[in-house]
């Protein structure tokens, strides 16, 4: 790989944009023993599919049902106050229209996961994005703020946690808004790691490898150097001049970490490949993790955002979330860092609970947040709604659904609130303030 299509490749990944990169291989071995994922569910979920359900009873103003289950029996786990909707397999089996169900999805996904991650799970109902903008639903939701450039709290994270790290806040889309915080690691396809990691060797066309010797690598190296010394020579630029010196400095061997993680995960997958979609992202960030070079990432999965068929679509799409999500955290058990690892699940807003014309669904703004993992105090779901689907007013001390929804002490959790909780539970430094009084979320 010559000089330009390095530079082709790490910028494609935003290595090259990488702040304060000098003396970073150097901490990036310095153990990080906090990582978290947030996963994107974007284009607005429908929390009444999913883990806020309400059967399929009709609603009494006459608008009809907030979701037309094939049955109204709620899925619940013994001694846990969670619940989850149940997934309407059947109505999908018997829609001519439906698309092909995976064979590698169980059609009764949810109850897998949720029964599976109880003891380890927190779910959030009832929050109040208070819009049904897309834009700044996804800000809000990831930042806790309406001010437009406010940082997600992956960026926050991955800047509080690992500033030097060569890729510390990953992304794969999503709001990754990172006020120049740490820059945001933007990844299309795993196969550049391999290629970056490994600037010494060439796929030739027949498929064959080409290694050049290390004595004629080490010269091209030394070559590469110098003529990055004599461009540091002759500009004057501030910013030109800091590029240079993160490209003087740039490493290879964290790279080679992640390449090392992601064959682990490859020899233990049972076709012996990595996964596309997901669970592919899921993949690369837990390597990511292990191998020490990342402190936070975004994962993303679209198709959510069912103005139409939203039966047909949306919950085929949200067992897809709910698989890829149990995915990820096999990996992160395979790699030994599960319990290290806190991960955020949320969207945009959520959807109406009733239907529109094209059996779809609209843009609502209440929605809900799942979290699991390090830190998360599980077995626990906290707010609510009512059978209409409305947020409903919580005790600020109790957190308990407050008796008198007019009490003016009584308030409505927004994803400020959240945000405000996570910061103070995880000590995530922020220098963007948030209007919202600290609840006791995570005690």
């Amino acid at each position: 790989m010559n000089r330009r299509d390095f530079l082709k490749r790490a910028t494609a990944l935003g290595l090259v944009l990488h702040a304060s990169i000098k003396s970073a291989w150097s901490a990036n071995h310095a153990a990080n023993n906090r990582f978290f994922i947030m996963v994107d569910a974007n284009g607005g979920w429908d929390p009444t599919s999913l883990c806020d359900p309400k059967g399929n009873t009709a609603r009494a103003d006459g608008r009809g049902l907030i979701n037309r289950y094939f049955t109204n029996d709620i899925g619940t786990i013994a001694n846990s106050p969670i619940k989850y909707a149940p997934f309407p397999h059947q109505q999908l089996l018997a829609d001519a229209n439906a698309p092909a169900l995976r064979t590698d999805m169980p059609l009764r996904s949810f109850a897998n996961f949720f029964n599976r991650h109880a003891n380890n799970l927190m779910v959030i109902n009832g929050i109040d994005v208070e819009t049904v903008s897309h834009s700044v639903g996804s800000r809000i939701s990831w930042s806790g703020s309406n001010q437009e450039g406010t940082p997600g709290f992956g960026a926050l994270a991955a800047a509080n946690l690992a500033p030097n790290n060569l890729m510390s806040f990953l992304s794969y889309g999503g709001y990754d808004v990172t006020a120049n915080l740490v820059a945001a690691t933007r990844v299309n396809d795993v196969s550049v790691f391999q290629e970056l990691a490994f600037p010494n060797r060439f796929e030739l066309e027949e498929g064959n490898q080409f290694v050049l010797k290390p004595a004629v690598y080490q010269k091209i190296e030394q070559a590469k150097q110098q003529r990055i010394l004599r461009k540091l020579q002759s500009t004057s630029l501030p910013q030109r001049r800091a590029a240079l010196n993160r490209l003087l400095n740039t490493s290879t061997n964290g790279l080679q970490n992640v390449i090392s993680q992601l064959n682990k995960i490859r020899n233990n997958s049972p076709n012996q490949t990595l996964s596309q979609g997901l669970k592919g992202q899921a993949e690369l960030a837990a390597a990511a993790f292990a191998a020490g070079t990342a402190a936070s990432a975004n994962l993303t999965i679209g198709g959510l955002d069912t103005h139409g068929t939203h039966d047909r679509d949306h919950t085929l799409r949200l067992a897809e979330l709910i698989d890829g999500v149990d995915y990820l955290w096999n990996m992160l058990e395979l790699l030994n860092i599960a319990d290290k690892t806190t991960v955020i699940i949320g969207s945009d807003f959520g959807r109406t609970p009733f239907y529109n014309d094209d059996h779809g669904k609209d843009h609502w703004n209440i929605t809900s947040m799942i979290l699991m993992g390090a830190g998360i105090p599980g077995n626990r779901v906290i707010g609510a709604t009512t059978a209409n689907y409305t947020a409903q007013k919580l005790d600020p001390t109790t957190l308990k659904v407050a008796a008198n929804q007019n009490d003016l002490n009584a308030i409505k959790l927004t994803p400020a609130h959240i945000h405000v909780a996570l910061q103070q539970h995880f000590n995530i430094n922020s220098n963007f303030p948030l209007n919202a009084p600290v609840l006791p979320l995570f005690s």
